[in-house]
């Protein structure tokens, strides 16, 4: 699931909305003077919070991310399933025209000789004929595994974004109501591919995080049970 870490790594800042203005109030058209305006930094610097949590641990251990990479899995045995059905199909369909055209080139060999000359022609044109039809079906037969193949590869990274996209909806919307009670400034992704190089053990709410999620994710298993 690296690329579903990168993507909450992008996106799992929450930030409350006075320090919005404070990093990106800038020249504005306003009536507040400067003293104010330092005042206000100044007021938001000492009550600024942050702490983090470490999405590869999260993701690792989140319940719902197992479901998800089986549901994946499961996809992905599918479409080998279904391209090895059709490449089964169309050389089963190749090789029984391959051995009857082969059939028809020995009985022409060991007929040729009591043939005239024209009728060899004729009989040797009309294998030919056929060998060419043979290979430019097989070429047809191998464009068609070519185009099911990404039809499927890109109907499963369809599939995949998709899962991948809820799983970050469902770890954010779930911070995000998590922060309500706590009033953090900043909840920070740590782990791979973040910008967090550093942070104290004493910020990490992994766990906290972590078992929320999969409280809610035993509820909702539950809930379809019923």
């Amino acid at each position: 699931m690296n690329k579903l870490s990168l993507a909450i790594n992008a996106v799992l800042v929450i930030a409350v909305g006075v320090l919005y203005y404070f990093h990106f109030s800038g020249k504005k058209e306003t009536t507040v003077t400067d003293a104010d305006l330092l005042a206000s930094r100044d007021s938001i610097s000492r009550n600024l919070t942050m702490v983090y949590v470490n999405i590869d641990s999260l993701l690792t251990n989140y319940k719902y991310v197992e479901e998800v990479e089986k549901q994946l899995e499961a996809k992905k045995n599918t479409m080998l399933s279904q391209i090895s059905s059709k490449s089964s199909q169309l050389e089963s369909k190749l090789g029984a025209k391959a051995e009857a055209l082969q059939r028809k080139a020995q009985d022409f060999e060991a007929k040729a000789e009591g043939m005239s000359p024209s009728l060899q022609q004729i009989r040797m044109q009309s294998l030919q004929e056929e060998d060419q039809a043979l290979q430019q079906e097989s070429m047809e037969a191998q464009q068609t595994i070519m185009e099911l193949k990404e039809t499927l590869g890109a109907q499963l990274m369809q599939d995949e974004a998709e899962l991948n996209d809820e799983v970050q909806q469902l770890i954010t919307d779930y911070i995000e109501k998590y922060n309500k009670d706590h009033n953090y400034t900043f909840v920070l992704a740590k782990g791979t591919g973040a910008g967090v190089l550093f942070a104290h053990d004493a910020l990490d709410i992994t766990n906290e995080i972590l078992d929320g999620l999969n409280k809610e994710y035993e509820e909702k298993k539950k809930e379809e049970k019923k």
